[in-house]
């Protein structure tokens, strides 16, 4: 009785760099595609102005938030060095066996190279039950919903993912244990993490695959959608003598704490 109140400092243990992309196409129906009636050209050239403005989105958060994501800075499709850091010292990757909290603690959300499978998920889980926040409190992953588990779209990592996710028995099991796994992950394939900074598939990535918590995916994990891809003309265009169309789309994206998940950048 009468002693003051105890206080606590919030101490910011990670810190976010918020990446904006500013994004422009345009497309022309010349005169030579009127005077020939071309209408089908003229139809799919005005259909993927817009569409390639949704892949170019798509293909740059899956690469700064996942393909990327066990590299500090990484190089972009323009070839600009992009900053990818994360934590205190913003020199750490969202995914890392090392993560520096403010407090000097560390936790681990990187899982060695091992091919995805019942054993190596069990362990990628593991990591998530010791993940502390910069306070230094457990943080409760996972606690709500379901688990995501995030691959790309190469085959066979495809087909252990779904057998992993959906099969009632263990894949590898000969007493046909029941399968744990079933019911806590969803298996969601994404198209853009198994490609270059070009958005070109590549066989670096092919086999990588994460565990995500939703919860944590809308909290920490930022996009902010500045302008869709928004269509605009036709303007005259003197040069071809046609009819100019333009696209244009502006967002930014990062991610404020590595707490989303765990992932493996595995290569078998």
């Amino acid at each position: 009785e009468g002693a003051d109140y105890q206080n606590i400092t919030h101490s910011q243990g990670d810190r976010m760099t918020l990446t904006q992309r500013k994004r422009g196409r345009s497309y022309t129906v010349t005169e030579a595609l009127l005077d020939g009636t071309k209408y089908r050209e003229i139809e799919t050239g005005m259909r993927n102005l817009g569409e390639i403005l949704f892949r170019t989105r798509a293909r740059d958060v899956s690469h700064q938030r996942l393909r990327f994501g066990f590299s500090a800075p990484y190089v972009d499709s323009e070839g600009t060095t992009r900053p990818n850091g994360i934590a205190n010292q913003t020199t750490e990757p969202i995914f890392d066996d090392t993560h520096t909290m403010a407090s000097g603690t560390t936790y681990d959300n990187e899982l060695a190279d091992t091919a995805l499978g019942e054993v190596a998920l069990r362990n990628l889980h593991d990591l998530t039950t010791a993940f502390i926040d910069e306070d230094g409190f457990r943080v409760p992953w996972g606690a709500t919903g379901e688990k995501i588990l995030v691959t790309g779209s190469d085959i066979p990592i495809n087909h252990v993912a779904q057998r992993l996710t959906s099969q009632e028995w263990q894949m590898d099991s000969a007493q046909r244990n029941v399968n744990i796994f079933r019911g806590q992950f969803r298996h969601l394939p994404i198209f853009f993490v198994e490609t270059d900074a070009e958005g070109i598939p590549d066989t670096t990535s092919a086999k990588y695959y994460w565990i995500l918590d939703p919860t944590y995916m809308k909290r920490f994990a930022i996009f902010g959608d500045l302008m869709k891809p928004k269509l605009s003309g036709p303007f005259e265009d003197d040069f071809n003598g046609g009819l100019l169309w333009r696209a244009k789309t502006r967002y930014d994206f990062g991610v404020q704490a590595a707490h989303i998940g765990a992932g493996s950048a595995a290569t078998t």
